[in-house]
């Protein structure tokens, strides 16, 4: 990643490429402060953008994914824009879609505007004009209504589960909890890109009934799940959130997925993601904008953005997330969710082709640290498909957070890493959760030294990775990718042996420095972001509180365990200034996912966050 390669944003610039960050796959080359997008534009293209921004306000807001129904404003006959509908996929995951006439071939031609009949996406770049300024809440817009919301979607995964099994919940029930839910809340949150049949997620669930009554249910059976779009499920649209995979269709499921299936999970939907999951908020041309139930100008991070804004906003139950350099823990640090990216191989991923030094793992992003150790039950141990997923760790990770914390342990606590520009409160709200675990009996070890910064080194091989992945798929379609994502490809191929052993040399300084910490303490505590949520469309702020800083200093402190390799959680330690959660980074050896988690769940305990959740929101915003 070179400095200075990065423009700053520019009138007209494609919606969905402001900003690099916190991809599963990919960041783009590291850039000084950029300057604010300005510019004027003319009478007629501001005309033209209000009429754009009416007509998409005037239709569905979840056109994109909206199931099949026999009548409604979207339906043919009963409003004046023509749409066409069709089945995606074939068999027991097929996804119903719904998309305006010329949508695909809008598509192929590279056009900015995001679909019409969705969301308006309110601070999107559209020809001829700057992107506006951040949205802002208005008072006259009513607030989303929970009344309705049933009390299924209230409770943890663990508490689910057992009503469930005990029989105090039927799956059907849940099921048409969820399918209501998404309706309610995707006009605002655009949390769900695509959804399965709705007709197929009841046959499962009444399936899934029938097997809890015969006393032969499995661990998850019959909850809801939502797959991250970055994630394939058979049947299921496969886009990786880019116009280059517009029609693609997934004809196999991850790993991951398929043991979460065997648990007896039900997939219903797949959750929105920044195009490659690659800057820290998510926005991308397909579908669109995704925003935090906390502030509906506020981003739910990313990439898993999506998945997190469900997740805290008691949409789903339970969903995927990855994390290549803070796309679990930022996402979790923004929603007040909790988020583990797991040791390197904890989890098997599958690959199209073979990665040289890659960085991105899943992990759970859930309600609590109990919800988290459940869903790394089910999905632990070597896959023949992963040459670098580790064997079962012989434990139940359930049973070991709900085991007494062993101690006294020896908690480092750096608040910047070293090199960090970190708000002011938000290091405060940090700093009284590190004095929660001290008050636990456990002996806080300043941390005073820090690893270098690994920004640059972090998205300059992350964009050499996804220029490795494309290099089939590109060539002739270069209109179909943002230009920022082209801009860091177009870098990584500059990439030297001299550059690559120089990247090297940094990676094993950063090994160096994490041995050397380990050795002093049991886990290491930082922030896991460091200012407040951002603008839902971004860009990243240039400064906090007037200390100017890079884009990347928004990974500060989630990028260098991405690279060393380490387990490291968020959990909400509190709330800034603003109102908006503050998250604490653990960061454990490399393959204790279990101590991680041990020392999470003795915070969570002593500090609960569940179960105080943003479950309604104001829905009026303008610009």
């Amino acid at each position: 990643m070179l400095d200075g390669v990065r423009t700053p944003q520019r009138a007209g610039e494609r919606a969905g490429e402001a900003e690099p960050l916190a991809g599963e796959r990919l960041a783009r080359p590291s850039r000084r402060d950029a300057a604010a997008p300005g510019g004027g534009g003319s009478r007629a293209a501001a005309s033209g953008r209000r009429r754009r921004l009416a007509r998409a306000a005037s239709a569905s807001p979840y056109a994109a994914s909206r199931p099949r129904r026999t009548r409604g404003p979207l339906d043919s006959g009963s409003c004046s824009r023509t749409v066409r509908r069709w089945g995606v996929g074939t068999g027991e995951h097929r996804a119903v879609v719904t998309l305006e006439r010329g949508e695909r071939e809008r598509l192929r031609r590279g056009e900015p505007e995001a679909p019409a009949g969705r969301v308006p996406a309110v601070g999107l770049e559209l020809p001829g004009r700057p992107a506006p300024g951040p949205p802002r809440l208005t008072l006259a817009g009513p607030a989303a209504d929970t009344r309705g919301m049933h009390d299924l979607l209230r409770l943890t995964l663990v508490e689910l589960r057992d009503a469930l099994h005990a029989r105090r919940a039927s799956p059907v029930e849940l099921m048409e909890a969820v399918l209501a839910r998404i309706d309610e809340t995707n006009p605002d949150l655009n949390a769900v890109c695509t959804r399965r049949d709705p007709d197929a997620c009841r046959a499962d669930a009444r399936a899934a009934e029938a097997r809890l009554a015969r006393g032969e249910g499995r661990p998850l059976e019959g909850i809801p799940l939502g797959v991250k779009e970055m994630e394939p499920v058979a049947g299921l649209p496969w886009t990786e959130c880019s116009p280059l995979f517009a029609e693609r269709v997934a004809t196999r499921t991850s790993t991951q997925v398929q043991r979460l299936e065997a648990a007896g999970a039900i997939v219903v939907a797949k959750t929105n993601a920044p195009e490659f999951a690659a800057p820290a908020f998510t926005k991308n041309r397909l579908f669109g904008v995704t925003r935090s139930p906390w502030d509906l100008t506020r981003t739910p991070g990313g990439s898993s953005g999506g998945s997190a804004a469900a997740m805290a906003a008691g949409v789903l139950p339970l969903v995927t997330a990855g994390d290549g350099g803070g796309s679990i823990r930022i996402p979790a640090s923004f929603t007040g969710c909790f988020g583990l990216k797991t040791s390197w191989g904890r989890i098997p991923r599958d690959h199209e082709q073979w990665e040289y030094g890659a960085t991105a793992v899943y992990g759970p992003l859930t309600k609590t640290v109990e919800d988290a150790a459940l869903f790394l039950d089910q999905v632990v141990g070597v896959a023949a498909v992963d040459p670098h997923s580790l064997p079962h760790p012989g434990y139940s990770y359930l049973e070991r957070v709900r085991a007494p914390l062993p101690g006294p342990l020896r908690i480092g606590w750096s608040p910047d890493l070293g090199y960090a520009v970190v708000q002011s409160d938000v290091a405060a709200a940090v700093e009284t959760g590190v004095r929660v675990l001290e008050r636990l009996g456990h002996r806080i070890v300043p941390i005073q030294d820090g690893p270098p910064e690994l920004g640059r080194t972090w998205g300059l091989l992350g964009s050499f990775l996804l220029a490795a992945a494309l290099r089939k798929h590109l060539p002739g379609k270069e209109h179909l990718v943002a230009r920022g994502l082209l801009a860091g490809m177009q870098a990584a191929r500059e990439l030297t042996p001299e550059r690559w052993g120089e990247q090297a040399e940094l990676r094993e300084r950063l090994n160096a420095w994490c041995a050397s910490v380990f050795e002093r303490v049991d886990v290491l505590v930082t922030p896991t972001v460091p200012f407040d949520p951002y603008a839902a469309g971004g860009p990243y702020p240039t400064e906090t509180e007037g200390r100017p800083q890079p884009w990347s200093n928004v990974g500060s402190f989630t990028i260098p365990f991405n690279l060393s390799w380490h387990p490291a959680a968020s959990v909400r330690v509190g709330k800034s200034r603003a109102g908006f959660p503050v998250g604490m980074q653990i960061v454990g050896p490399r393959h204790r996912d279990d101590l991680v988690l041990q020392v999470a769940r003795a915070f969570e305990r002593e500090r609960p966050w569940h179960p105080a959740w943003p479950l309604t929101w104001s829905r009026g915003y303008s610009t």
